[in-house]
């Protein structure tokens, strides 16, 4: 439940949405053509943000008829692996740009008849769209207070102020910029035969049996953590229930994953550190289900049609939450403590909300999916 400071917040950030797109139309833009054959599409955000893009980049290239070009930051050019719709990766974060401004326009110029910014990004990385002389320039997600607001674009998408999914977020972009209606809105991963047979020697090599559920427990933000002692406890229950245990993550998570597994009392095996990001998705899409904490791992889950149950604190499912009908959000919306919620970054700290979900509704969801 939003207390008055978030609703205050949210206000406030759709009346500087409402401002900004009433302003921008002032002036006289340029209209789209018919058609675009050279596309390029922005995403500088993690593995989740680029997932819920697909939708979107699958619509461009089916639309116009040719494949997109994305840009994305170099240590994320593997989620989109295979995509049939995606013609070139290009690795260049919001830092690499600012770096190498001049290398990377004279490397672009001239390339891209359509830019589609799907992500507010900053205004270096709207202006380099404008030096690439990309012919037509349109964008952007929802801006809050500190985002930049895309100045260089010729067309930006119209505010909507109902609560809707990421996925369809990015769609209204190119449905009210270009007049392009998805067929549909399903996410898409794809994984390499090499990266399946690296998993299938990792799952042999540690003795792991199938059918085994993937818990993904480190968060990407204290305010999506959920009590180790807690996971430890959903641990063993799971495997006295006859599945084997993976918990997966970076190098970062493995300390956290130390910790549960320290309070559990059945074996288990700790994976973080230890895959690539398409190693990472054939080990999920080789687990029978999930369960993750607001992070990557719950989307990675969805577009591969595993099953999985996703935990919520601070973020609202109704925006971040998987995008399948195979999955169960547990979130205690009703129950939240009105002081949680911060004024602008302070909210990235931990949450009481988190500590209120228990075992047994997990175990439930979990048992549910598993039916």
């Amino acid at each position: 439940m939003e207390n008055y400071k978030k609703k205050i917040l949210r206000f406030l950030r759709n009346f500087s949405w409402y401002l900004d797109y009433t302003f921008f139309n002032f002036l006289p833009r340029k209209e789209a053509s018919q058609t675009f054959r050279r596309i390029l599409i922005i995403e500088l955000d993690k593995i989740g943000d680029i997932l819920m893009i697909t939708p979107t980049l699958r619509s461009l290239s089916l639309f116009y008829h040719t494949k997109v070009d994305v840009m994305v930051q170099p240590s994320m050019r593997d989620v989109l692996l295979h995509n049939p719709y995606v013609d070139k990766i290009l690795p260049y974060g919001r830092q690499e740009i600012q770096n190498n401004y001049s290398e990377i326009v004279q490397r672009l110029q001239g390339k891209y008849d359509l830019a589609v910014l799907l992500h507010p990004g900053s205004r270096v990385v709207s202006k380099l769209l404008k030096d690439i002389k990309t012919e037509y320039r349109v964008g952007v997600t929802r801006p809050g207070f500190f985002d930049g607001k895309g100045h260089f674009l010729h067309k930006k998408n119209k505010p909507n102020f109902s609560v809707q999914h990421k996925i369809r977020d990015n769609l209204d972009v190119i449905t009210t910029t270009l007049g392009i209606v998805p067929a549909n809105d399903f996410y898409e991963l794809f994984t390499s035969s090499d990266a399946e047979k690296s998993v299938e020697a990792i799952l042999l090599s540690e003795k792991i049996k199938q059918p085994f559920i993937l818990i993904h427990a480190a968060p990407e933000y204290l305010s999506h953590q959920w009590n180790s002692e807690k996971f430890a406890k959903l641990a063993d229950y799971l495997t006295v229930g006859g599945y084997f245990v993976v918990f997966s993550g970076s190098q970062k998570d493995i300390p956290i994953n130390d910790e549960i597994i320290s309070f559990m009392k059945n074996n288990v095996c700790n994976l973080a550190g230890t895959t690539t990001i398409q190693q990472f998705f054939a080990l999920i899409k080789k687990s029978c289900l999930v369960v993750s904490v607001d992070t990557s791992a719950m989307h990675i889950a969805a577009a591969l049609h595993v099953p999985v149950v996703a935990l919520f604190g601070e973020g609202d499912p109704k925006i971040w939450g998987p995008y399948s009908e195979n999955s169960k959000v547990i979130f205690k919306e009703k129950e939240m403590c009105k002081s949680c919620s911060k004024w602008f970054g302070a909210d990235r700290v931990k949450h009481g909300c988190m500590d209120i979900i228990r075992v047994e509704e997990v175990l439930e969801a979990v048992h549910s999916l598993l039916k």
